[in-house]
């Protein structure tokens, strides 16, 4: 974090009736004692909400992250490098992994810079050692480093053995359409009955959403060929969001609480009947930085992974 914004390691803890309720007692408390407590209320959010966002984007290796969170009445506030407990509340904020901030372990599910290649396998960085199969793929420049390109007619990436996220989750990956003509998958978890989840480019560029069997959102914007975007999809409760570049475009709603079973993610492929059998829908270009979280991040922790690569993030 900047050092324009010192941070103390241990947590400062905040409480609404200090605030807003001043320590007079009824027979002397003046009689513009509204207007005293509403004026404090009011500094005390503005305070907070000048300090929050900065917190928020910047990082660093010296000094801790600021969190707020709410539990009744109160409000902490600590830094993530703080070994004291925070009070939150029980719809807790979604941490990204941010590079020189240790990755919250219970929160990233899978990362992949695709640096590397050993045999048909590149590594998993996030920590949980879930290395993804490539078929027919290739290294090549990518969007930080290297990447995958994938040839439009059989390479994908398969990655088995994870335990996907069912309800909340974040699924963001920097795209190189060669092309947008034809539909082109850019990522499916399937049900044994057909019924998971979907990503994928429509004819000309705009971005389609599937989940449990239906069309969730269509966005109109249309992603370009031969250039880069930031693609990420999110679920939180049951409003799922699309943004591009960071920037938050159509969403829809789905409240299934999905079950993929032994299904596989796969990347640049769709599998029309059940986990993997009539492959179709192929993507051609490159892809990179593919991360996976089972909560939904926000806007501007989508825009801080994405200008971040992946093997610079800690583990």
């Amino acid at each position: 974090m900047s050092s324009r914004w010192p941070v103390s390691k241990k947590p400062i803890l905040i409480t609404l009736d200090s605030v807003i309720r001043p320590p007079w007692r009824a027979a002397d408390r003046p009689r513009s004692h509204r207007t005293v407590r509403a004026t404090r209320l009011i500094c005390t959010l503005l305070i907070l909400a000048a300090f929050a966002q900065p917190a928020l984007l910047l990082g660093g290796s010296d000094t801790g992250l600021l969190i707020f969170g709410w539990s009744g009445a109160k409000l902490s506030v600590s830094t993530e490098n703080s070994s004291e407990p925070i009070a939150t509340s029980s719809n807790s904020t979604c941490v990204a992994a941010r590079p020189h901030v240790p990755r919250s372990t219970a929160q990233i599910v899978a990362a992949y810079g695709f640096e590397e290649i050993n045999g048909n396998k590149t590594p998993d960085s996030s920590g949980t050692s879930h290395s993804a199969t490539l078929i027919n793929a290739a290294l090549t420049m990518g969007r930080f480093g290297e990447g995958i390109v994938l040839n439009g007619t059989n390479a994908y990436v398969r990655i088995d053995e994870l335990s996907w996220p069912r309800r909340d989750y974040t699924y963001a990956v920097w795209v190189f359409p060669h092309t947008v003509n034809g539909w082109r998958a850019l990522l499916e978890i399937q049900t044994p009955e057909s019924r998971g989840i979907e990503l994928a480019i429509a004819p000309g560029g705009p971005i389609e959403m599937w989940s449990s069997g239906r069309l969730r959102l269509r966005n109109g914007i249309r992603l370009p060929a031969a250039a880069w975007t930031h693609v990420a999809l999110t679920r939180a409760g049951s409003l799922i969001t699309v943004f591009l570049n960071g920037v938050a475009q159509r969403a829809g709603r789905d409240s299934t609480v999905l079950d993929f079973g032994n299904c596989p993610a796969l990347i640049g492929v769709d599998a029309d009947f059940g986990c993997t059998d009539k492959l179709n829908g192929f993507f051609s270009g490159v892809i990179d930085e593919l991360q996976i979280y089972d909560c939904a991040l926000s806007a501007s922790e989508i825009r801080l992974i994405m200008d971040v690569p992946v093997d610079q993030m800690s583990n």
